[in-house]
């Protein structure tokens, strides 16, 4: 995956409004992750 400098930027800039605010960029990234894995897949829904 290649960003362009501009894009960079932004991913910087939102990532230091996070830390200001008090949450940390890389723990959100793994909750985001967790909750990927956790949806409800097709396979989960047909279980139900």
């Amino acid at each position: 995956m290649s960003l362009r400098l501009a894009e960079a930027r932004l991913l910087l800039e939102r990532a230091r409004r996070e830390v200001e605010q008090g949450v940390s960029p890389s723990k959100s990234k793994v909750e985001k992750r967790v909750e990927a894995a956790e949806a409800m897949t097709f396979g989960k829904w047909a279980e139900r």
